[in-house]
């Protein structure tokens, strides 16, 4: 029997539609599968979520589900300690990562799941979204690893205006930047409920928008120290001193489930600069919480730069959804920004690399110290100048050089050829042996095999200048 391409299962972590697991640990995964998923169905290809794989242990599994028999494609959408193959299925793990180093060995105490390497050798192979991890997980053994990228969604028609866009936002809950850590909570709370209003009812940006002024925007898990944001919110403030033409929205990926939004800004703030008692900073705005697709399609919209002192990242989908949508990133490059970004299409943000070990990652699991990039304030600083003094018409090419990086990189129609030329050599590259138990009359088929067949058609993207 063939490969069965026409139905792909998927196995994901579930993100809910109220948004209840953002900023949990690895909810990304259930974001790029929600991708892969629109994707498929665009181009005619049905997928079968599947919530507990490790449950197909006979076809009857399969046939509960309505699945004919056959060799199926697994994809799993998983942090290594949650991967589970379907036996009989070919099992690709869609394992994002962005640190030089990961678990290879473990204590005889240790979990067998927690040690990365061995978790990832079950699988037949590995598909990563970025040049970099493949590069990382064929030197520490894992071969079969290939070049997949998460598709972005790229819209037909340009862009809406910032009034539209202000628009659909105007009862998005906001706050500026305020003390909402003082020593006694609800002292906090009365501070920050005081400046919670509309984003539409902001004064600076409000003021911003009727100078025609610069709008940044970052989106990400104010807890994920990879994110900098601390140093990222600083850089921002130094650019910005003495000007009255910029602000920068912070959407802070977060379920909220902390008493959105005062004592959870609290937490917040508490976590990125300490206690501070001396914060009002207007040009800086906090939007927390779940926001439904169309309202974070228009905060893209709205924006004319997507801020980013990331110091890794595997793929960093926010960053390429707001360059869909018309923003200029102003960006460290590292690690997945390798891939894509370079001058004519962003503004990039010098970084230093040292020996080190950001505490609190997910690179902690393999106890190595590693290089590391990072900006300081100051890096991000120049950053920010640099694009408050792009002319219209460097903006306007700069503009055009991100959609043409997406439609070539990241479209539905280019994520797509790549995976079925991955599934062709597949086809044509592995042996497939049946095991006793298939001979007696179980349908499903584990495809064995050695070796990683077509890893040159899928090595990324140039990196480089």
């Amino acid at each position: 029997m063939n490969l069965i391409k026409d139905c792909i299962l998927l196995s994901r972590p579930p993100v809910a539609h109220g948004g209840e697991a953002l900023g949990h640990a690895h909810y990304s995964y259930g974001f790029a599968a929600g991708y892969f998923e629109r994707m498929f169905a665009q181009m005619g290809v049905e997928t079968q979520a599947i919530s507990h794989p490790e449950q197909f242990k006979t076809d009857a599994f399969a046939k509960a589900h309505g699945l004919s028999l056959g060799r199926y494609v697994h994809l799993m959408f998983r942090s290594t300690e949650h991967l589970r193959p379907v036996q009989g299925s070919y099992n690709i793990a869609c394992f994002a990562w962005e640190f030089p180093v990961i678990k290879t060995d473990g204590r005889s105490d240790e979990a067998v799941v927690d040690q990365q390497a061995h978790m990832l050798s079950l699988c037949e192979e590995i598909w990563t979204p970025c040049s970099y991890g493949v590069d990382v997980l064929r030197r520490n053994g894992l071969e079969n690893t290939h070049y997949i990228p998460a598709p972005v969604p790229l819209p037909d028609t340009s862009a809406a205006g910032a009034e539209a866009a202000i628009k659909t936002l105007s009862l998005v809950e906001s706050m500026h930047l305020c003390s909402a850590s003082a020593p006694r909570l609800h002292v906090a709370e009365r501070i920050v409920t005081g400046a919670v209003r509309p984003l539409s009812m902001q004064p600076w940006l409000r003021q911003v928008l009727s100078k025609g002024g610069k709008i940044f925007l970052t989106v990400c898990n104010p807890y994920d120290l990879r994110k900098n944001l601390a140093n990222l919110i600083d850089g921002f403030l130094i650019a910005a001193q003495g000007r009255s033409d910029c602000v920068l929205i912070v959407k802070l990926a977060t379920s909220g489930t902390r008493g959105e939004p005062v004592g959870y800004v609290h937490e917040v703030l508490k976590s990125l600069f300490g206690n501070p008692h001396a914060l009002d900073e207007a040009q800086v705005i906090l939007v927390g919480g779940y926001i439904p697709d169309d309202q974070m399609e228009a905060l893209y919209d709205l924006a004319d730069f997507y801020l980013c002192s990331s110091v890794a990242e595997g793929q960093n989908l926010p960053l390429l959804e707001a360059m869909g949508r018309g923003c200029i990133p102003v960006s460290t490059r590292n690690t997945a920004m390798l891939d894509y970004l370079q001058e004519d299409c962003g503004v990039i943000i010098e970084e230093r690399r040292y020996l080190g070990l950001i505490a609190g990652t997910a690179a902690d699991v393999a106890g190595k110290r590693f290089e590391i990039s990072s900006a300081d304030r100051f890096q991000v600083a120049a950053g920010v100048r640099a694009a408050l003094e792009l002319s219209p018409a460097q903006a306007r090419t700069k503009m055009h050089a991100c959609r043409e990086v997406l439609l070539r990189l990241f479209s539905c129609k280019a994520v797509f050829e790549k995976i079925m030329t991955r599934l062709k050599a597949i086809e044509l590259g592995f042996q497939f042996e049946r095991r006793p138990a298939e001979a007696a009359g179980n349908g499903m088929h584990r495809v064995t095999g050695a070796g990683s067949p077509g890893q040159a058609e899928e090595s990324g993207p140039t990196q480089g200048a």
